[in-house]
């Protein structure tokens, strides 16, 4: 349902995945990424990110999903979860990740249809929530201090709702 133009950039060529998984399996990654001290979060938690975005079992990881055939088809067939609490973010603003790379009309389509799949999962749970960081771009909800207290807050919530098994609280 995404604009053929995000889709092309979503989905790497086969010769690019082994590519970069065979440079980052020779470490040429480690040798060459920069310093990403200022990812966000606590200095260790940055050494921790960065450290695992160089490795090779993350880059064999991504490139599995990347180009897994039957991995919508199994997220299409996924049932629903109950009273289960979820609490779904979503990027307000795509075009400073993956989606800056197209056409402003395929990005305004991509965001109108990225927010309804994100409703779509967060209907799922009779008890969830669905909410759009306005401004934060697909990364920011993990590095950006502000994104990031939402992300945090919406993790407390649900962590609430299970420990007290109420409903969460919106």
């Amino acid at each position: 349902r995404l604009p053929p133009e995000v889709v092309a950039t979503l989905k790497p060529p086969t010769w690019q995945v082994s590519a970069m998984t065979f440079l980052t399996w020779l470490g040429v990654f480690r040798l060459t990424a920069g310093d990403m001290a200022e990812c966000g979060l606590p200095a260790r938690q940055c050494k921790e990110e960065q450290a695992y975005l160089r490795s090779t079992r993350y880059r064999v990881t991504w490139g599995q999903e990347m180009l897994a055939p039957d991995r919508d088809a199994q997220v299409r067939a996924t049932g629903g979860l109950g009273d289960r609490p979820l609490v779904v973010l979503s990027a307000g603003d795509h075009g400073r990740d993956f989606a800056a790379r197209v056409s402003g009309t395929a990005r305004t389509q991509f965001e109108r249809t990225w927010h309804d799949l994100q409703s779509e999962l967060a209907a799922l749970s009779t008890d969830s929530t669905h909410v759009v960081v306005e401004g934060a771009g697909h990364s920011t909800l993990q590095t950006d201090q502000e994104d990031a207290q939402v992300t945090s807050a919406a993790i407390d919530q649900v962590v609430e709702a299970v420990r007290t098994n109420r409903p969460l609280t919106r």
